[in-house]
């Protein structure tokens, strides 16, 4: 019995699923964000340039972030947000060799910009 369940165990470890690749990669600003302001990063494979640009809404900003993929196929989840992501917001595919651009209004006050990326 003991053996069975030994077995049965092995063959469900060595069948999950591998985890997921997660990284959350944060753009920090702390003499405040202006209109123009741009950086990149990578993770997760992807190329993450971040730009600013006028959201025309008092205290907030237009944060336009352009993945570029110089690899294999990409899919996964992201998220930009100004606070510490937990999970991701949309589903995001990128093919070899091409670009993805998202946006996203935040408040101009933060201090970070969290950009998470989650590769299925």
């Amino acid at each position: 019995m003991l053996r069975s369940v030994l077995t049965v165990l092995a063959l469900w470890l060595t069948c999950a699923p591998a985890a997921q690749a997660r990284e959350i990669l944060t753009f920090t600003n702390s003499s405040g964000w202006f209109v123009g302001w741009g950086a990149t990063q990578w993770g997760e494979g992807l190329r993450v340039s971040i730009s600013i640009r006028d959201a025309y809404i008092e205290g907030r900003m237009d944060v336009r972030v352009e993945f570029c993929n110089e690899g294999a196929y990409w899919e996964g989840g992201e998220r930009i947000t100004a606070t510490y992501p937990e999970r991701t917001h949309a589903s995001m595919s990128v093919r070899d060799d091409d670009c993805v651009v998202r946006s996203e209004i935040l408040p101009s006050a933060a201090t970070d910009i969290y950009v998470l990326l989650d590769r299925y």
